[in-house]
Formats: structure tokens, C-alpha cells, sequence
């Protein structure tokens, strides 16, 4: 007798040690999953914006060379250059132009803001602009001539990369149209002579 009932008790106290540990680990789960989807997401999120905003402001950059070199060109400095372009835009490439000329403002040196620009966008646009301005700094070459055959090299990179993306079209359009738009056109073109000949066999 006292060998069941403390079979009964060990059989009680284990069930209720097995639904405690259950329902702590439910509760650590919940917290673990609330604690990866507030640290992940955002993280994703702004990892992605900012992949955006480097992007988009690569292509501005990239656009923004010709209206530089007919600038300096005019006559104009760099930091004027700088602020009559940033004055009217509020984009990415608009808001650092004016935090360069900021950091010049401060006492920052040129190179050294032009540093800065780079550690806060590591875009290839944007090394390859600097490294120009870093250049004609050391050299004293026209930075207007430099600037032309950036904007130039970026132009004719930029067609290149069309070029080639237009060319993956073709392969990209294999799949579709072989295991899409091939089994239609045979169905259609094919179904109605197949009709037409079991119709006309003998019965």
C-alpha cells in the first residue's frame, strides 16, 4: 500500500513538475520571439532604408557632376558649387553637400569634410568623387576637367550596366516562355487539328 501511494505521489509530483516546465519555456518562447522581432525587424528595416538612401544617392551624385562642372566652369568656387546645389534640394546628396560646407564653416578643412562625406557614404560614386577632389587638391589640375571625365567614366559605366541587364532579359524569358506561353500556343494552334483528326477517324 505504501509502495502505490508513493507511486501516486512521484507520478503527481512529476506532472506537476513536467507542466511548470512547460509553461516556463511557453513563456520564455513568447519573450524570445518579442525580444528577436523588436531587435531584427527594425534592424532589417533600417539596414534596407539605408541601402536606399545610398543607392538613390549614388544616382544623384552621379547626375549632379554635370551641373558642378558648368559651375565651376562659371567661375564659382567648389564650397559655392556646393551651396548653390544644396541650397534648393532637400535630398540625400543635397543634405551632405550642406553638412560638408558646415564642417568647412566650423574650421573643418576641406579634405577633412570631404573625408567625413566618405565615412558617412561609402558608395563607389562617392569614393570616386573625393578621391577627384583629393587629387586635384595634391596635383592642381582643373577640377572642372576632372570632374567632366568622372561624370563621363560614370555615364559610360551606367550604359554599360543597362546594356548588360538588358541583355539578361533575353535568358530570364526563357523559363516563361518555355513552360508558359509554349504549352497555350500548342494547345491552341494544336488542339484543333488533334479534334479535327479523332472526329474523322472511322467508328
Amino acid at each position: 500500500m505504501k509502495q502505490i501511494v508513493a507511486c501516486a505521489l512521484f507520478a503527481t509530483s512529476a506532472a506537476l513538475l513536467v507542466s511548470m516546465m512547460r509553461v516556463r519555456i511557453g513563456r520564455l518562447n513568447k519573450v524570445t520571439t518579442a525580444g528577436f522581432r523588436r531587435l531584427f525587424f527594425p534592424s532589417l528595416l533600417g539596414n534596407h532604408r539605408e541601402s536606399e538612401r545610398l543607392r538613390g544617392l549614388d544616382l544623384e551624385l552621379i547626375d549632379s557632376l554635370g551641373e558642378m562642372v558648368m559651375g565651376l566652369e562659371a567661375g564659382l568656387s567648389f564650397e559655392a558649387v556646393l551651396d548653390a546645389y544644396s541650397e534648393h534640394r532637400v535630398t540625400p546628396l543635397g543634405v551632405e553637400l550642406r553638412a560638408i560646407l558646415d564642417d568647412v564653416r566650423l574650421g573643418t578643412s576641406r579634405m577633412q569634410a570631404l573625408q567625413n562625406f566618405e565615412w558617412r557614404n561609402p558608395t563607389p560614386a562617392v569614393r570616386l568623387f573625393v578621391s577627384a577632389v583629393r587629387q586635384n587638391s595634391k596635383l592642381g589640375a582643373p577640377l572642372a576637367a576632372t570632374l567632366r571625365g568622372q561624370a563621363e567614366a560614370a555615364r559610360r559605366q551606367r550604359r554599360q550596366a543597362v546594356e548588360e541587364n538588358a541583355a539578361k532579359i533575353s535568358l530570364k524569358m526563357v523559363f516563361p516562355t518555355v513552360f508558359c506561353i509554349l504549352p497555350v500556343l500548342m494547345v491552341v494552334i494544336v488542339g484543333p487539328a488533334v479534334i479535327r483528326l479523332v472526329e474523322s477517324l472511322p467508328k
